[in-house]
């Protein structure tokens, strides 16, 4: 566990076959919900709540990041992949203030890091406030290689929401 990691609430929802975080709006208000819950219990700080996840947990915070930035400090995704299914939204939304970040393993065959750095390098060139890192490693890399990964909850404690954004 890293120092940041130390005083931090981590809700982590599970999905299932049956209901899947990545094609159904329900989802994602199930997580803010879920946020809502927490904040309603303990005295949480509004400008330092972030969203991140694994796979389609990823995917689904690249969701989050186009379609609902302001509740959120920086988002992360770790092996991921940046499409978003059953929305419209631009990704010209990713131009924020808070940034992703995302982490991919460079020998992941579920998401390949091809498709990744294509989508990641045009979106750059259009302005995207997106950082990528690319670790040795597959899909399995925060569980196998968890070294490698434990920058980004580091880099994540020196980011705050900015309630009041310009854009």
């Amino acid at each position: 566990m890293t120092k940041a990691m130390e005083h931090a609430f981590i809700i982590y929802p599970l999905g299932k076959k049956s209901f899947g975080w990545l094609y159904q709006q329900e989802a994602f208000e199930t997580i803010l919900r879920e946020i809502k819950e927490i904040k309603s219990l303990y005295n949480i700080d509004d400008n330092k709540v972030y969203i991140g996840g694994h796979s389609n947990g990823g995917s689904g915070a690249f969701w989050f990041a186009l379609n609902q930035p302001s509740p959120f400090a920086p988002s992360f995704g770790l092996n991921y992949l940046p499409e978003v299914y059953g929305s419209n939204t631009s990704i010209k939304n990713l131009n924020n203030t808070a940034p992703f970040y995302g982490i991919s393993g460079i020998k992941d065959k579920t998401f390949p890091i091809s498709i990744v750095s294509s989508i990641f390098d045009y979106q750059i060139v259009n302005g995207a406030n997106w950082k990528n890192f690319i670790k040795e490693g597959d899909h399995e890399l925060p569980f196998e290689n968890r070294d490698s990964i434990n920058f980004i909850f580091d880099t994540l404690a020196t980011k705050t929401r900015n309630p009041f954004p310009k854009k």
